[in-house]
């Protein structure tokens, strides 16, 4: 079985209201065949992007001044802007832009695949990708970051080293914020004609105004 994710496309809608239950194993079931966090079912979440200006450091050594969160955080904990040199981590305002590119992505509801991610890293640092030089993102992380797993960098962490350069991965995924779904016969019959297509069809209406809520990804960014 692979990953899919479902990522929110709309910014009216208050996180965690939008709900899928017909997914199986239910979350709220309990029994010998399914282990403990299988369970499917459960609350779509916003995009976690918390802006990074004006919380970071330039340095060098470039440091998280509070706690990092969301997207963006994922971005400056994982890019390496150098290209195949290696070089800096993205500055706070750069990994805010390229947050905003990729989200602007997810809300299109367009393809989110590793050449559409690096081209967004690209176009605010050009030769930057996902996981080229020093980078240690990936498109599956990536992806969960923008469907709800919340990463987190720890106040006062270093984000380089001495003379600048990207130090490597910072931070973490926030342990038990965030349900991993699988393409298991459910979540195929639900994005067919279920609680995930209609919250992902354009007519889906939420306080009176109609648009599509959620796009469906694959575990290589492609729509499902």
């Amino acid at each position: 079985m692979a990953e899919v994710y479902l990522i929110m496309r709309r910014t009216d809608i208050p996180d965690g209201t939008l709900q899928v239950v017909d997914l199986w194993p239910n979350t709220s079931s309990k029994n010998y065949i399914y282990p403990p966090g299988l369970g499917q079912t459960g609350y779509i979440h916003n995009i976690p992007n918390e802006p990074l200006t004006g919380s970071v450091n330039a340095g060098p050594p470039v440091t998280a001044t509070v706690e990092l969160r969301g997207l963006a955080a994922y971005l400056i904990g994982n890019i390496d802007t150098g290209g195949a040199a290696g070089g800096a981590p993205f500055t706070a305002a750069e990994a805010d832009t390229a947050a905003a590119g990729l989200v602007a992505i997810a809300q299109a509801g367009t393809p989110l695949d590793a050449a559409a991610v690096d081209g967004v890293l690209a176009g605010v640092v050009a030769g930057t990708s996902l996981s080229g030089g020093g980078s240690t993102g990936t498109l599956a992380d990536l992806l969960s970051a923008m469907a709800g797993n919340v990463w987190s960098i720890p106040a006062g962490s270093a984000l380089s080293d001495g003379a600048g350069n990207f130090a490597g991965q910072v931070g973490s995924f926030v342990e038990g914020a965030y349900k991993q779904l699988y393409d298991i016969g459910h979540f195929l019959v639900s994005n067919l004609n279920g609680n995930i297509s209609l919250m992902k069809d354009p007519s889906f209406t939420y306080d009176d105004t109609a648009g599509a809520a959620i796009t469906v990804y694959s575990a290589t960014g492609t729509i499902l």
